[in-house]
């Protein structure tokens, strides 16, 4: 979806959005929707809240979803609400 073709149905029919607050295309509580993170049961102040950039397809409506600042995600390894699959 990132390079504008839909990986489902191949429609170069792809729009995306990173908007913030009420302009966004998607809202929840009247805001981006954010992937939460935490250890051990306490919210992790500096990694909580990672922003989304989100992509649908006109043509068959896949949606997809990214973190926009990939480097918090090393911070997944030290989370306990998030786990990974097929881990060893």
């Amino acid at each position: 979806m990132r390079s504008g073709i839909c990986q489902k149905c191949n429609s170069d029919k792809v729009y995306y959005s990173d908007a913030k607050g009420l302009e966004h295309g998607i809202t929840v509580d009247s805001s981006s929707p954010f992937v939460r993170l935490y250890k051990d049961n306490r919210w992790v102040p500096d990694i909580w809240l990672l922003e989304m950039a989100h992509y649908v397809c006109q043509s068959c409506g896949y949606f997809e979803t990214y973190v926009l600042d990939v480097d918090q995600l090393s911070k997944l390894d030290e989370c306990t609400n998030w786990r990974r699959l097929n881990s060893q």
